[in-house]
């Protein structure tokens, strides 16, 4: 594990929780990743070995280094927000959105909502759930084709859209804001693009 990276991690979070989530009259999509541009990859952290990297126009993990997973986590916390992101896995994947996450040294579904994608995951919590909170049933499957996802946390308002079916709809208040991390846990994973747009109130 990268000490600097995480280091680095922990005093912008706390960093950000402390001044809070800074808003736009306007609200503009924030561009956070582009597979077709490299440059966005600074606005990330790397937690973990991995092997993330830019190909065929993607962000792209393929191989897991050692037993741990690895995470991509943002530069900066959010609260509350529109996310849009475009992703290809396969069928043995393990990935997902953590989001409010509350601590980078340890990043798991225990201190932040993790929205899977994992189509062999089971108990209902398969690609487009978010675990321990809202399960998905049936199962819906993304492997071998690109997707879209919309993500949107809106105070204790949370809502999932995966290629147009709403998987997700609930109200909870655990985690009020956070960082963005970006699960890799085995398979093949590729995000094309993902964007962030801080609500105004």
């Amino acid at each position: 594990m990268k000490r600097s990276f995480i280091h680095t991690a922990g005093l912008l979070l706390c960093a950000s929780l402390a001044g809070g989530v800074s808003r736009s009259a306007d609200s503009p999509w924030i561009t956070l990743l582009d597979g077709s541009a490299p440059d966005t990859l600074k606005n990330w952290s790397r937690i973990g070995v991995d092997n993330w990297r830019i190909e065929d126009g993607a962000v792209v993990a393929d191989k897991r280094i050692v037993n741990d997973d690895n995470f991509l986590i943002t530069n900066k916390a959010y609260a509350d927000f529109e996310l849009h992101a475009e992703f290809w896995v396969d069928a043995a994947a393990k990935s997902g959105i953590l989001f409010r996450g509350l601590d980078p040294f340890r990043i798991h579904p225990r201190n932040s909502y993790d929205l899977n994608i994992c189509d062999a995951c089971g108990e209902g919590y398969g690609t487009g759930s978010i675990i321990n909170f809202a399960k998905v049933t049936p199962a819906l499957q993304a492997a071998g084709k690109w997707n879209t996802l919309d993500l949107k946390a809106d105070g204790k308002h949370i809502s999932v859209v995966l290629d147009g079916v709403k998987t997700v709809d609930m109200i909870d208040s655990a985690f009020p804001s956070g960082l963005l991390a970006l699960q890799y846990g085995g398979g093949v994973v590729k995000w094309r693009k993902l964007a962030i747009r801080p609500i105004t109130h």
